[in-house]
């Protein structure tokens, strides 16, 4: 009776870790999702405040010019969607993703375009959004390029 006991203990133990294993990693994702309304699906796999290592392993680094710097890393994605003709990725001293500027072409009118999907500006000529991971996001656009950045750089 002894052995079916220990096995039923084990048999519950390594349930309950990979319960708790799932669980972590649910919340760890479920940290950035908020930031998913706020992006498009052509970044909606990176998150702002990712570790440029990180990315690296996420984008095609075969089509990305990366410059890094000691106070600023830009990595820059030339696009051949019809709207999106270029990515720009920004990464402070640490390494981490502060910033996305998105260069539409120019027939799109991408002020009009977010205005459907945000609303009007909610912060003077900007959008501020609660990103629930403990800042805000800050979302403007400036000439043809939508920028969404972590407003604590700003």
């Amino acid at each position: 009776m002894k052995p079916l006991k220990s096995f039923f203990i084990c048999v519950f133990i390594f349930l309950t870790l990979i319960a708790f294993n799932a669980c972590r990693t649910t919340s760890d994702s479920g940290k950035h999702s908020e930031q998913l309304k706020y992006l498009p699906k052509e970044v909606s796999n990176l998150y702002l405040g990712m570790k440029l290592d990180e990315f690296k392993k996420k984008k095609d680094m075969s089509k990305i010019d990366l410059d890094e710097g000691t106070y600023v890393t830009y990595a820059i994605e030339k696009y051949s969607g019809d709207n999106i003709i270029g990515i720009r990725y920004q990464f402070d001293g640490d390494k981490l993703l502060y910033e996305f500027i998105i260069e539409y072409s120019p027939k799109t009118d991408i002020k009009k375009e977010f205005a459907v999907k945000f609303g009007e500006p909610n912060d003077g000529e900007e959008w501020n959004f609660d990103s629930k991971a403990g800042f805000n996001i800050k979302i403007w656009v400036y000439q043809n390029r939508l920028c969404i950045a972590d407003a604590r750089h700003f």
